[in-house]
């Protein structure tokens, strides 16, 4: 066992990879504290550097855990001395920080410039580091101007950015108002700039917007200009330094969409036109269709959307945008097709071959499947309603309960296949059962159908 050897032979007689051994690190650091020879401390963490960045989080948690077990009465000046040459102890430090002032604001906004002492926090391979999901809250008001002077405004703000930018500040409205507060008590330059972008930005004065971003990016003068730059003016301004984000899992949707991120969201209406919603800002719901996603710099169907959803749109029917057009002889085919049939074939598609009869417990001509609408990580669940070969000619009665049924499944679509002709009362209805639901709905009919399994190769199957 580690005690039974002195801390200096202890370590002397390891090399960096044997602390690897979990158990050998909270040997040596009980050992430590237990003797009180916080002098070897620096060059125990030192030895453990090399296998704190190589090991998996389990292992970063425990270290952490254990010497803030044992510091945690310290004094913050302590501490500043304990951790300030060493990447775990700036980690340590970070999670002192993080415990104990979990919302910055007017008063301990002064505790963080502990972190200025330490060698590697600027660093971002470093931060990175830190194994908890824990993050500043931000909650700085225009008053912080009187309480410090102008240098120590300028080292809080360093700091304060350095978190925000390695993603240790949540992304969030009050962060962007307290940057924006502390932004407006400096002289220098480049925060002037980015103040006046943020202002700009937040309180959605699109104008003076363009007139800071043109400066940068080239050929910006309308909100079209903006659309047509979208990812150019975003990761510009991220070169910069000035604090965007943009997330689908901050849209929220109710009867409206919320942008809840800092920068604009570009959606495609139900024209199929593009629009900008500012930061913060909302719009009805039944008008947003798409969403540009920033991260894979295209337009996607977001969870939580109603309305009509394109076969096009959806990723696990993705060849159909092969098959223009099919021939009258395929029409006749898909014409011809029993429900069960058209069943199978969509089973077939889906690679789920749990094929079942129908019986009177099931839902009537009712298919539940999973599907992917915008890749492969975005499974939804669909409810199908399928009218074959007996149904030439598609009545509201002949319908009405399915779609009942169906758009009060607990499902993401409600597909609607037909291979006859249809009257305009069932899509009517369809329409509005989804977007009372706050459903998506997608019509198939013989065309639309005949080309998805022509794609598939699955017709004449």
């Amino acid at each position: 066992m580690a005690s039974d050897f002195s801390l200096e032979s202890l370590l002397k007689s390891h090399y960096e990879e044997d602390f690897a051994d979990p158990k050998l690190c909270e040997e040596v650091i009980l050992q430590i504290f237990r003797e009180r020879s916080l002098s070897f401390l620096t060059n125990a963490l030192q030895k453990m550097t090399y296998a704190f960045y190589l090991a998996e989080q389990e292992y970063r948690k425990n270290i952490i855990n254990l010497l803030f077990a044992n510091t945690k009465t310290m004094e913050l000046e302590s501490l500043e001395n304990l951790c300030a040459n060493t990447v775990i102890g700036n980690i340590l430090l970070l999670h002192h920080l993080l415990e104990r002032y979990p919302v910055v604001n007017n008063d301990n906004a002064i505790k963080i410039l502990s972190l200025a002492a330490m060698k590697y926090f600027k660093d971002s391979s470093v931060l990175k580091l830190y194994p908890f999901g824990s993050r500043f809250h931000l909650d700085i008001d225009e008053h912080i101007k009187d309480l410090y002077d102008n240098n120590t405004l300028t080292r809080i703000l360093d700091i304060i950015e350095i978190l925000y930018l390695n993603g240790m500040i949540y992304f969030k409205r009050d962060s962007i108002i307290s940057l924006l507060n502390l932004y407006k008590t400096s002289t220098h330059a480049l925060y002037k700039l980015k103040s006046e972008v943020i202002d700009s930005l937040l309180n959605c004065k699109v104008e003076i917007f363009i007139a800071h971003i043109s400066k940068f990016v080239k050929d910006i003068k309308t909100k079209l200009d903006i659309q047509r730059n979208y990812v150019k003016i975003y990761d510009e301004m991220h070169r910069l330094g000035i604090p965007v984000y943009f997330t689908i899992k901050n849209i929220r949707f109710n009867d409206i969409v919320f942008n809840d991120n800092f920068y604009f969201m570009l959606y495609e209406n139900k024209e199929g036109l593009q629009e900008l919603i500012c930061p913060y800002e909302q719009t009805e719901a039944d008008q947003v269709q798409k969403i540009f996603d920033i991260e894979i710099e295209d337009f996607v169907v977001p969870k939580g959307r109603y309305g009509k959803l394109l076969l096009e749109e959806i990723h696990s029917f993705a060849f159909v945008k092969r098959i223009k057009k099919a021939s009258d002889e395929e029409l006749k085919l898909v014409r011809s097709l029993r429900e069960s049939e058209i069943e199978q074939k969509l089973r077939s598609i889906l690679k789920d071959l749990n094929i079942t009869a129908d019986s009177p417990a099931e839902e009537a001509d009712i298919l539940t499947l999973k599907l992917f609408v915008n890749n492969e990580n975005d499974l939804r669940n669909a409810a199908f309603i399928l009218k074959g070969r007996g149904y030439p000619k598609v009545s509201l009665n002949d319908v009405s309960t399915n779609l009942l049924k169906a758009t009060d499944l607990p499902v993401d679509i409600t597909f609607f296949v037909y291979t006859g002709d249809i009257q305009d009362e069932p899509l009517k209805y369809l329409i509005k059962l989804c977007d009372l639901n706050r459903k998506m709905y997608c019509v198939m009919d013989r065309m639309d159908l005949a080309r998805l399994l022509i794609a598939y190769d699955v017709l004449g199957a």
